[in-house]
């Protein structure tokens, strides 16, 4: 087509173009391209797909190998519609929604190209329910703002970034990131439907006998009304929440009933564990098994779809969800708990393939220790001793408790928000801090040092070199000092995961190995690998992981799980 010949000819001259694309529906697998809007520097362009469509895919091609710099906003959406139309992935784009996230990390950041456009040069964006699609000339209008403001929103961050020192990692990372995180959500994650059908009914069992159980103390109960389940509780039972401020009754005209307030009453009455257990139940169905079965039964290859965002949280993990009756959240499926396990349990490679799970090793508590300097947690991971059990000894409390309290108090958790949270009498919760900084002073000592910078220094940072702006977070009441201790630990465990899937990548595509991308969950990598190479994959996968996580003063570990399924135990 000769209009993409002039419009090359204009990115090769200008050295950068911006490309967005219009589409059917948000889903790559049920959505189809409409139009490509197009921008260089001084000139913009709305091209409506048009027959021959190899012609016109041609066209767009030509633009993203014609040597200029092409940029996206959120540019894994707009490239998941690529493999569709037999595009390549390309892992050279750049994504100026990623340039602002990493400048702006914070939830309050605007996220959205239309708002941070309207916030960055005072102009009313054109809002897509503001368009009738009936007019080609509204339609060209919208199109071309996408492109435009996606092109001066990038010139306008690229100082920033070389200003701020996050040039390097905006480019090296983020955009080899893409294709990864498209391959993740085109592959899928295939469901074993027999064994979720099974689990099921063994689901709708339990929540049936858990219910008889229930109704022993309140006959007829309905657990799912919480004004039923407050009445049982705060008057019939006379049980206590951690804090008064649970007794105060909200606008239903009943005390509370959130999990922290009846995860408190479980030492003090049989039933509140059970209505805890209820509620697992009925989530784990409504909010996973049912929509795994239905999504799956849609699904030719029997798999499910979400969404992977690599820029989808403030700390730098990724993020997973749904969208339009597509996918769900993979990282809410509760891991720790043997329902939850069941449940990912009944995520299988497919036949002839294996999955291959990697999963960094107590990764926070290292990287704290790290960070903190904390001579004793060093060594003890050096000496490969339970830090756990040796922090239940020392407070002392049980194993599972010094988890919590590690967890709990090394990112500034008071012993008020402790004892709510898990469930401990305030004295107890006292006494837990305490043994835990007895137990890691150079951890007391760190804590110290950070409350006073916060007061004068506004950003905290990653080990690798990404900022998290904490100016608007108010020091009283420790919110500040909680982010700048957290943001540090995770956002740096963050960098390295990401680090060890771009390396992954690049090994897999020098060598030629032929296995593909699962899922980002938390500090685990999922691949689905065939038979023969999966020994040589886990291998790799192991190394790879360790590699990318240079911690000077403590050993990195992670362990790396080959079988059928998601979780083998």
């Amino acid at each position: 087509m000769v209009i993409f010949d002039d419009i090359r000819s204009a990115a090769v001259r200008t050295g950068l173009a911006a490309i967005d694309y219009e589409t059917t529906e948000l889903s790559p697998l049920e959505g189809k391209l409409t139009e490509v809007n197009i921008a260089v520097p001084g000139q913009s362009w709305s091209i409506p797909v048009a027959e021959p469509m190899s012609k016109w895919l041609a066209g767009v091609r030509s633009l993203y190998e014609c040597g200029a710099q092409v940029v996206h906003w959120k540019s894994f959406f707009d490239q998941s519609f690529h493999p569709k139309y037999g595009l390549p992935l390309y892992g050279n784009v750049h994504d100026a929604k990623a340039a602002f996230w990493l400048l702006e990390p914070q939830d309050w950041a605007p996220k959205g190209l239309k708002d941070r456009g309207e916030l960055e040069f005072g102009v009313k964006a054109i809002r897509y329910h503001e368009v009738d699609q009936r007019s080609l000339r509204q339609r060209e209008q919208y199109g071309k703002q996408d492109a435009e403001w996606t092109l001066k929103l990038y010139q306008l961050a690229v100082p920033l970034l070389k200003q701020e020192g996050l040039w390097d990692i905006f480019i090296n990372v983020y955009p080899r990131l893409t294709p990864i995180a498209v391959e993740m959500r085109l592959t899928g994650l295939k469901v074993d439907r027999t064994g979720l059908l099974k689990l099921k009914k063994e689901f709708l069992q339990e929540q049936d006998d858990n219910l008889h159980k229930i109704r022993v103390y309140r006959p007829g109960l309905n657990p799912n009304s919480p004004a039923q389940v407050a009445d049982l509780l705060y008057k019939e039972l006379k049980l206590k929440p951690p804090h008064p401020k649970f007794l105060e009754k909200g606008k239903a005209g009943h005390e509370s009933t959130a999990a922290d307030a009846v995860k408190y009453m479980v030492k003090q009455h049989d039933v509140a564990g059970l209505l805890l257990e209820h509620r697992e139940i009925t989530k784990l169905i409504g909010t996973y098994i049912e929509p795994l079965l239905d999504q799956s039964a849609s699904d030719p290859r029997g798999r499910i779809h979400s969404e992977f965002n690599p820029i989808g949280t403030d700390t730098g993990r990724w993020s997973s969800y749904g969208t339009a009756g597509e996918g769900m959240n993979l990282q809410n499926i509760p891991a720790k708990t043997d329902r939850g396990k069941r449940i990912k349990k009944c995520f299988v490679a497919e036949e002839g393939n294996r999955w291959s799970r990697a999963d960094y090793q107590q990764m926070e508590l290292r990287v704290n220790a790290q960070i903190a300097h904390e001579r004793r947690m060093t060594q003890a991971f050096k000496d490969g001793r339970d830090l756990h059990q040796e922090l239940a000894d020392a407070i002392p409390c049980k194993r599972a408790d010094a988890k919590a309290v590690a967890f709990g108090y090394a990112y500034g958790m008071w012993p008020k928000k402790f004892a709510i949270k898990y469930a401990y009498p305030l004295p107890e919760a006292r006494r837990f801090r305490a043994g835990y900084f007895r137990m890691y002073p150079d951890l007391q000592a760190h804590h110290a040092c950070t409350e006073m910078l916060v007061r004068d220094d506004p950003w905290a940072r990653t080990l690798g070199g990404r900022k998290f702006y904490l100016g608007f977070l108010p020091i009283e009441g420790g919110e500040r000092m909680r982010k700048a201790l957290n943001t540090p630990v995770q956002g740096s465990v963050a960098d390295f995961i990401n680090r060890a899937l771009v390396d992954l990548a690049a090994w897999r595509d020098i060598y030629g190995v032929p296995f593909r991308f699962l899922s980002q969950v938390h500090d685990e990598i999922n691949l689905e690998v065939p038979d023969a190479y999966a020994e040589l994959v886990a291998e790799m996968l192991e190394r790879i992981m360790v590699e990318s996580a240079p911690l000077p003063d403590v050993p990195v570990e992670a362990e790396v799980t080959v079988g059928d399924r998601w979780l083998m135990k």
